[in-house]
């Protein structure tokens, strides 16, 4: 993967199309693309479902979703915020339309019947069937709704390491491992690739043989997400059959609704596993590991396929599971806030952060994800913090200037777009006036007069937006 990437990039084309370009990459390879994206002075399409990454990388998003492209010049976080803002908008004026239709049908029921004012009511029907009816946007509201079961009673230690090791004929991949994990305990193993981190996994499932020792606690039960974890699945049963082949008698009743929280209802559980997308094939997987109680979770890459949405479900459920957890992963987000440990795989050896993913990074001397400069030593790229030159005095004055120069104009833009905004609210309420509407209707400057407003507000609105994303860039 990162070779191939790696040929792309130096080809320096004029455009790159990525599509989940984070998948199977290490966090230090991720937070070196980053950094290389950044700089890079070509067109970027991407696609991927790692946040952190988006917002680092682009400034524009284009939302898919019920067959329809919704665009926004600004990055995820931001497109978040004005869509909620853009919905909001387009709910309160479709309500005043709504109104205003219903005024105009009584006014049209109540003088039709009227000699002398069919005509008045004519030209109101004319007015309503010409009318552009406002489409409040749908939301994507299908989420996975799901809860770990309670975890069963166990000892005070849910897993002993000592002197663990792992070799491949004579290449040694794991050295003297010692590690202990403690009941409710969550840790995270993160380095680069080929560190031995989901060969760890492996030893303590008891998928591959080693040499050491590695001891499940008293009564410890334990659940493993294997990375490949869909492709265990029969490509030839159905969604239904599967879960259903996996039922404990606790759970032999309620099939339908624990698909149901994995979002396959109706003809999607007859549908078979060959047919299902890298992320429904996932799903049908984490489904299964619900079925049993653990009181420890192995999971490795269980983020693999899954949506944002669906992300942030899997690591709520996660951070309310009260067994405990093994976590292998490179998704920056997912692990922030989930493990009070991080075990980095490095040199055959494990060292140990206490701390979540942030904690460790910092550490790390990598700044936040975001100060790093790269460097060729031993044929390994070696990820260290960009020293910070000190400005001069003259720089300084200069870079508060054009801060104090945008947080001006901003604040103009705010009071104007507060402006327009009130004056176009009370044109609306005007407009759905029945006897203010019939006096505005002979008024040619007052409609070119309102169109002229809301194309004004639009402009500022864009403006506005670029202002603070040229302000957030200096601060």
């Amino acid at each position: 993967m990162r070779v191939e990437l790696a040929k792309i990039l130096l080809q320096k084309p004029d455009i790159l199309l990525l599509d989940e370009p984070t998948n199977h990459l290490d966090i230090e390879s991720i937070i070196w693309l980053e950094q290389w994206l950044k700089k890079y002075t070509g067109a970027i399409v991407l696609v991927s479902h790692d946040r952190i990454f988006l917002d680092s990388v682009s400034n524009r998003t284009i939302e898919i979703a019920f067959s329809k492209i919704n665009d926004y010049k600004a990055k995820y976080s931001k497109y978040l915020e004005l869509r909620k803002d853009r919905i909001e908008k387009q709910i309160q004026a479709k309500k005043n339309q709504d109104k205003f239709i219903a005024d105009t049908k009584v006014l049209i029921n109540k003088f039709r019947a009227k000699k002398n004012k069919a005509a008045f009511a004519q030209s109101l029907i004319t007015k309503l069937n010409k009318l552009d009816i406002i489409q409040v946007e749908k939301e994507d509201i299908g989420r996975m709704q799901f809860r770990f079961p309670p975890a069963p009673h166990s000892g005070k230690l849910s897993l002993t390491l000592e002197n663990a090791s792992k070799s491949y004929d004579d290449l040694h991949v794991l050295e003297a491992i010692d590690l202990e994990i403690v009941k409710g305990e969550k840790i995270a193993f993160v380095g680069k690739n080929g560190e031995g981190k989901s060969t760890l996994a492996k030893m303590i499932v008891g998928e591959i043989d080693y040499s050491g020792y590695i001891q499940l606690g008293h009564q410890v039960k334990m659940g493993y997400y294997a990375q490949n974890q869909a492709d265990f699945l029969d490509d030839e049963l159905t969604v239904l059959k599967t879960i259903e082949d996996a039922v404990t008698e606790h759970t032999k009743s309620n099939v339908r609704t624990i698909l149901g929280s994995f979002l396959f209802s109706n003809d999607d559980v007859s549908k078979k596993v060959k047919v299902l997308s890298g992320g429904e094939r996932a799903r049908v997987a984490l489904c299964k590991l619900l079925l049993e109680p653990y009181n420890l979770l192995v999971m490795d890459e269980p983020t693999n396929h899954l949506d944002i949405a669906s992300k942030e479900l899997l690591k709520k459920a996660l951070m309310d599971y009260d067994g405990s957890l093994i976590v292998v992963s490179h998704d920056r987000e997912f692990l922030q806030g989930l493990t009070e440990k991080v075990y980095e795989f490095k040199y055959k050896k494990i060292k140990e952060y206490v701390g979540d993913i942030n904690t460790f990074l910092s550490e790390k001397e990598l700044d936040n994800f975001k100060q790093l400069e790269t460097s060729q030593k031993d044929q390994k790229i070696v990820i260290k913090e960009k020293s910070k030159e000190k400005k001069s005095y003259k720089n300084q004055k200069i870079l508060k200037s054009n801060i104090r120069k945008l947080r001006n104009r901003i604040g103009k833009l705010e009071k104007e777009i507060q402006s327009i905004s009130d004056d176009l609210k009370n044109k609306d309420i005007a407009l759905a006036d029945p006897v203010k509407f019939k006096e505005l209707s002979h008024d040619k400057e007052f409609f070119e007069i309102y169109d002229q407003q809301q194309k004004k507000l639009k402009l500022l609105e864009d403006e506005w937006t670029s202002k603070i994303d040229e302000l957030e860039g200096l601060l």
